[in-house]
């Protein structure tokens, strides 16, 4: 079975987790699977299904930078994440 780290199936929709730039490592875990939450914040989320899009889609949804380099080292900290 092949895992793909950088599709992302959950995205947090709660504004105050919108801060101006994404913090360091946004992936978190929610229900078994690959979530993003601007803020990585622990509680109070507003998880919303993506139905399975790329980070780079995804950060283009919050208006973040999306170039190459940027979106190979958040994959692989989406890695890192989903091993913790």
């Amino acid at each position: 079975m092949t895992t793909v780290f950088n599709i992302i199936e959950h995205l947090c929709a709660n504004p105050d987790h919108r801060p101006p730039e994404d913090v360091e490592h946004p992936f978190v875990l929610h229900a078994g699977k690959l979530a993003y939450c601007p803020s990585a914040a622990a509680d109070d989320h507003d998880w919303r299904a993506t139905g399975g899009k790329t980070l780079t889609t995804v950060r283009e949804w919050l208006g973040r930078p999306v170039a190459a380099d940027a979106v190979h080292d958040e994959a692989e900290r989406a890695k890192v994440a989903v091993r913790r």
